[in-house]
């Protein structure tokens, strides 16, 4: 795991001492005494703020030479000021997104522990800084259980004591949780706050592998939220009363309520509201607000764009300023909420299609494909719906010739991979006029049944009969020519059987998928980027994966780790690791890891970019 989860203090207490000692500068004696006067300030001495974030993106921590360097924590005497240097490059890495094999983490982990026996505050706060982030990579660290457990019960002026106790409630198990009851419980309380407030972050981190169920708390929170009801405040007494409500309910209804893992996508909910209300047509008002077009979201979701805006608003651009004005890009969750608004509104028009009322539920349609230029006379783009057992190709056409109708307009799309699908039929659009958009939909049966993950490119001719308007009547001639017109290909890809899902945890996915599935690996060379933020939001669309830990916001202009998760149509989780370097001369380089559940996916995947 690294060190996204972490809090803003043990974050910046790590870095802020990388910088301290690894960038330390010899001491120099001052000449100038307090009684002196000021001395001359050079001309060209610079009044600018200094980014010290700059700094970090110049150091350079190579996993193997750092742990062929832990030889040191064997040594003897322990040498402190060393060993801190060291622990920092180790948890340098961890936080750029560097893993350590297990069995290099276990040798870590004990080599570590024994540097317990030093008694330098600073070098222990340290170590169970580190110790935090190796336990989930590991093996047998309950075995310094005991060691940390005194550590917890140090001296009242120890600053280590926090971070023993978020250490500790990492390393422990299901079956030794009651061990440390007694610790956490001594720790809640204690007059020291950061002592108190890492008992009680740690104790409620604690609850998946220590859940316990005892009816007379809840008659004891019946009582104190019927006193709630006479409070001052109108707040409390309308959640006291909510809450008395659902546990008076039936359990399933509670549970349902505070369990509920899905909420309305706020940003579109407030947008759909606003226009509504906002409306000049009195019509609108005759129906109710229709809740049921609004998207629904996972909360992590909405916990992940909520970081992704605060990073994007606290994040300094490093862009030069654009002249005249400019669109300003949609948010991740107006983006996600438009993605799914249309998929919702695809599986509608297609439900309503007679002829594909058979194929299904629709699994995935993918984003607008654009196979011609907005200024050509004919403008055409597709959309891929993809069933159990089908392929949909959606073409819109659109014809931009003045004076003339297109009718029986089809779309001739062949596959080069023939044998993998076959066509089962085409469904014309009869008539478009001048700047009247239509529809062609063209389908296609999986070959080898629903299982298959077949990929291909098409290539697509317009066919239809032109007819030109006569000026007298503005009707079209009774005759016309057949004639059609070839438009661009695209490419049916792996990633097109791939959705975007969000996850909470990405290093317990990354290693459970590789335990059990399959990885492919490829680095490529991507010249026409211009910087890591274009690369990071092209990867991510192109892999059709959601990006995870905020990775979608790039905070280092030259090096930066992508995180992607995603699920197959069957349901099969797809996990990538996407490690990025840019160069001016060379643009950006990336070596791209997907791992996969499913057999052949994880290459299909990458081959969608390779």
């Amino acid at each position: 795991m690294g060190f996204a989860h972490l809090n803003y203090r043990d974050r910046t207490w790590a870095v802020s001492k990388w910088r301290q000692l690894a960038v330390q500068k010899p001491h120099r004696p001052s000449t100038t005494t307090f009684n002196s006067p000021s001395p001359t300030l050079s001309p060209n001495m610079s009044y600018g703020k200094k980014d010290e974030d700059a700094e970090l993106g110049l150091v350079k921590v190579d996993r193997t030479q750092v742990f062929q360097e832990a030889r040191l924590f064997n040594s003897s005497p322990i040498q402190p000021r060393r060993c801190r240097i060291l622990l920092t490059k180790i948890a340098l890495l961890l936080y750029t997104g560097e893993k350590f094999p297990t069995n290099e983490a276990t040798t870590l982990f004990f080599g570590i522990s024994k540097l317990f026996q030093n008694k330098d505050a600073s070098l222990r706060q340290m170590v169970h800084l580190v110790i935090k982030e190796l336990a989930n990579s590991a093996e047998d660290i309950i075995m310094v259980t005991s060691t940390i457990m005194k550590d917890t019960g140090g001296s009242t002026e120890a600053i280590f004591r926090p971070n023993a106790i978020r250490a500790l409630c990492r390393i422990i198990d299901a079956t030794t949780v009651q061990s440390i009851e007694r610790v956490m419980k001594t720790a809640i309380v204690d007059k020291n706050p950061s002592v108190a407030s890492a008992a009680l972050v740690s104790s409620y981190h604690l609850l998946p592998i220590a859940k316990d169920k005892d009816p007379e708390v809840k008659r004891s929170v019946d009582v104190l939220l019927t006193r709630c009801l006479d409070d001052v405040d109108d707040e409390v007494r309308d959640r006291a009363a909510l809450n008395l409500s659902l546990m008076h309910e039936d359990d399933e209804l509670a549970t349902q309520f505070v369990k509920n893992d899905s909420m309305f996508s706020l940003p579109y909910f407030e947008h759909q509201l606003v226009m509504y209300v906002t409306s000049d047509d009195r019509s609108t008002f005759d129906d109710p607000f229709d809740i049921s077009k609004i998207p629904v979201v996972t909360r992590e979701q909405a916990d992940a764009e909520d970081r992704t805006k605060k990073l994007t608003a606290t994040a300094p651009s490093l862009k030069p300023p654009k002249v005249g004005p400019t669109k300003s890009a949609a948010s991740g969750a107006e983006a996600a909420a438009s993605a799914s608004a249309a998929a919702q509104r695809y599986a509608q028009e297609l439900m309503e299609i007679p002829e594909m009322k058979e194929f299904g539920s629709v699994l995935k349609s993918s984003p607008v494909i654009e196979l011609t230029e907005a200024e050509t006379e004919y403008v055409v783009t597709v959309v891929k719906h993809i069933f159990k057992e089908h392929i949909v190709l959606q073409y819109e056409v659109k014809n931009t010739l003045p004076a003339t109708v297109l009718e029986n307009v089809s779309v001739v799309a062949t596959p080069a991979e023939e044998e993998e699908l076959e066509e089962v039929f085409i469904i014309q659009a009869e008539s478009l006029a001048t700047d009247e958009p239509g529809k062609v939909y063209v389908a296609f049966q999986k070959v080898n049944g629903e299982g298959s993950l077949p990929v291909s490119s098409f290539s697509n001719i317009l066919k239809f009969t032109s007819k030109e308007i006569d000026p007298m009547t503005n009707e079209p001639e009774e005759t016309g020519y057949d004639d059609e017109y070839e438009v661009s290909e695209f490419d049916l890809a792996g990633s097109d059987y791939v959705v975007p899902a969000f996850a909470g945890n990405f290093n317990h996915i990354w290693e459970q998928v590789g335990a059990a599935g399959e990885e492919a690996e490829e680095t490529l060379q991507l010249s026409g980027m211009k910087s890591i933020a274009d690369a990071t939001d092209q990867l991510a669309k192109t892999l059709s994966l959601q990006p995870l830990d905020g990775t979608d916001v790039p905070v280092n202009q030259t090096t930066h780790t992508l995180k992607l998760f995603g699920k197959t149509i069957a349901g099969g989780k797809v996990v990538a690791n996407v490690r990025m370097a840019y160069s001016s001369k060379s643009g950006v380089t990336t070596k791209i890891t997907v791992r996969s559940e499913e057999e052949g996916v994880a290459a299909l995947v990458i081959a969608s970019v390779a």
